[in-house]
């Protein structure tokens, strides 16, 4: 491999690292706050970090406060919202890129570590949670950042930088801590090729629950007030889908996918255990092949992890294995032939160029409309009439949005009602319920219980959009109330406002 070609790679890194940059900032200046992301703007506007701890103590969100910590400080940076509030999570899906590339360049060509290293930019941790305020774009930054200090831990600093990236993923998300698997079996496996313990590289691993036991008292409660109908079905199938998930593909091609990764590794790595694919003499060592293998067997240690200490499950909770994917494809580009790599990097190019043009599409038609997410809404609300009634959202999830984009003169219609016994019954969870009346001293809208709300609004109107949490209509037909359709959105006919009269 000539040098020109490496330093082509470098400035390839480069222009890679500048546009994931930049294609976050202007994602995040068209992508609206979601319901998560308001909860965390609630938080991180309360005065004093003491009021963010009592209000997780009380169920209102689940992360540690350190990050909501790094929001504040985030939030203070003279940016728009929409980029101040996510730039922290955009900064950290850039250092994953910069990690993938650097700990496969310690083995591979710069040209295989480029390649594999665009590969995340495909993933769901790329097009949605690298540019959402929340931890889990952080988690995976800080996990990157270890796994790039494990390769080079036989020297303190880096055990030190392992230690603390760990600790601050953990910081930034609670299911951190099970991106520890991965390097306790590398580690375990250094133990039993090489005989020799490196207290170092243990010591690192423990760092992670240093967080964890800190803010014990903190997950404790919260997991104790939504109790068993947490959001989160876990079931084996739902850790095999989300290999599909993690790259937006359908799941059988996922799973596929992530067994060619698997075998990679096994055929190439550990059973043959040879050299470099390409111009390195040096040996890779055993405990990186198992490292790449844990990250891609994450999903399955983890739904058995969490079926022990009852957690919820979600493919959220299993980003982490993105970084498996581009590990697993540095031991299969090496091995490619000029037209089958030439014909690789068209279709990786293809993939994110037809990704990409979607994104400036929509960005373009956002500018275009002003940006207003609660205007069809409002339009709504307007055309329904009866001003004199309370306008209640059904869907808490589309409706902690619009509140808190909607004017002040719709605003002051909209409410919340709670009723967590029937969600259980109609929706299968009732953390959405729980979840609002815990942050009822936080919103703006008011949150009531239903039986309260009822007993006192014989007559209230009732915003409908269709989607999974949107089950109140169902419940109060069952209940004998009428509801008549008083306005309905023209270009979505899920969307409506029912007249709710309670009959006598």
């Amino acid at each position: 491999m000539t040098l020109s070609t490496e330093k082509l790679a470098s400035r390839g890194l480069g222009l890679l690292i500048a546009y994931t940059a930049l294609s976050g900032v202007i994602r995040a200046t068209v992508k609206p706050f979601w319901c998560d992301e308001v909860i965390t703007m609630a938080m991180v506007r309360l005065p004093t970090m003491g009021a963010i701890r009592a209000a997780i103590e009380h169920g209102a969100d689940s992360h540690p406060p350190p990050f909501y910590a790094l929001e504040r400080l985030a939030g203070r940076l003279p940016l728009d919202e929409l980029i101040a509030f996510r730039l922290p999570s955009i900064l950290a899906f850039c250092c994953v890129v910069l990690c993938v590339f650097f700990f496969i360049r310690r083995w591979r060509s710069g040209v295989c570590a480029l390649i594999c290293a665009a590969l995340p930019l495909t993933s769901f941790l790329f097009a949605y949670y690298a540019v959402e305020a929340r931890g889990y774009s952080l988690m995976a930054g800080f996990v990157a950042l270890a796994m790039v200090s494990y390769q080079r831990a036989e020297k303190t600093v880096w055990c030190i930088v392992m230690a603390l990236s760990l600790a601050a993923a953990e910081a930034s998300h609670y299911y951190a801590i099970f991106g520890v698997i991965p390097f306790a079996l590398a580690e375990s496996a250094f133990l039993l090729k090489a005989r020799r313990v490196r207290f170092g590289v243990w010591l690192a691993m423990l760092c992670a629950a240093v967080p964890l036991v800190i803010f014990w008292p903190l997950l404790k409660s919260y997991k104790n007030y939504y109790g068993s109908h947490f959001t989160g079905h876990l079931s084996l199938d739902v850790a095999m889908k989300a290999y599909g998930w993690l790259f937006q593909l359908p799941p059988g091609l996922g799973v596929g996918l992530a067994v060619t990764g698997i075998a990679a590794v096994l055929i190439y790595g550990l059973l043959i255990h040879r050299e470099s694919f390409v111009d390195s003499l040096k040996e890779v060592p055993i405990q990186e092949h198992v490292l790449v293998l844990g990250f891609l067997i994450l999903p399955i240690a983890m739904y058995f992890a969490i079926k022990v200490v009852h957690g919820g499950f979600g493919p959220r909770y299993l980003l982490l294995t993105t970084l498996g994917f581009p590990l697993a494809a540095s031991y299969v580009v090496p091995t490619l032939n000029r037209r089958q790599l030439a014909l690789f990097s068209i279709l990786l190019v293809a993939t994110l160029g037809i990704q990409e043009v979607t994104l400036w599409r929509f960005a373009r038609s956002s500018w275009a409309q002003k940006f207003a997410p609660a205007e069809d809404f409002e339009r709504l609300a307007d055309a329904a009439g009866h001003n004199d009634l309370p306008l209640v959202a059904s869907d808490p999830i589309d409706a902690l949005q619009l509140a808190y984009y909607a004017s002040p003169k719709a605003s002051s219609r909209l409410v919340f009602v709670a009723d967590a016994p029937a969600a259980v019954v109609y929706a299968g969870s009732d953390t959405a319920d729980k979840c609002l009346l815990a942050l009822r001293p936080y919103l703006k809208p008011p949150v009531y219980e239903f039986a309260d709300f009822a007993a006192n609004h014989p007559e209230f109107l009732v915003y409908s959009d269709g989607k999974t949490w949107d089950w109140w209509p169902v419940r109060l037909l069952h209940d004998g109330y009428a509801l008549d359709v008083v306005a309905m959105d023209r270009q979505s006919r899920e969307r409506k406002i029912y007249l709710v009269t309670r009959k006598r």
